[in-house]
C-alpha cells in the first residue's frame, strides 16, 4: 500500500465493518512482533485488526540510498546523517489509514509505536 511516497507492507485480521484496532510495532520490529494468535483474539473480540511495517523494516519501503546513521553522532546531537523524523513515520501511519480508507481507529503502540501511535 502507497503511503506517504513509500510503499508500508500491511495485514489485516477481523471483519473489515468492525472498529479498527492499528498495531504500530518499535524500533527495527516486523509487523510479525504483533503475533498472529494476539492479532486473532483481537479480532474475535470485535475488531478489524491492522499491523504493519514500519519504513526501513521487514517488506516496507528501504531507504538505503540515504547512506549510514552516524549512530555515535547522535549521541553527541549531531542529527546531520539522520534520514528522516518520527513526525515522517506519523505520516506514513495517518497514510496508510486514509489509503484504507479508514477515518478513525484505536491506536496501540510497542516502544518506539507508542511515540508514533
Amino acid at each position: 500500500m502507497k503511503s506517504n511516497g513509500i510503499d508500508i507492507c500491511y495485514e489485516s485480521f477481523g471483519d473489515a465493518d468492525d472498529p479498527v484496532m492499528l498495531l504500530v510495532m518499535g524500533l527495527g520490529e516486523q509487523l510479525i512482533a504483533w503475533h498472529d494468535g494476539f492479532c486473532e483474539i483481537l479480532a474475535d473480540h470485535g475488531f478489524r485488526v491492522i499491523r504493519f511495517d514500519n519504513r526501513d523494516v521487514g517488506l516496507s519501503t528501504w531507504l538505503d540510498g540515504y547512506g549510514d546513521v552516524d549512530v555515535a553522532g547522535l549521541f553527541t546531537g549531531d542529527l546531520s546523517t539522520v534520514r528522516y523524523g518520527l513526525s515522517d513515520m506519523v505520516a506514513d501511519t495517518a497514510g496508510l489509514l486514509a489509503a484504507l480508507g479508514v477515518s478513525r481507529a484505536h491506536l496501540v503502540g510497542a516502544s518506539m509505536g507508542g511515540h508514533i501511535a
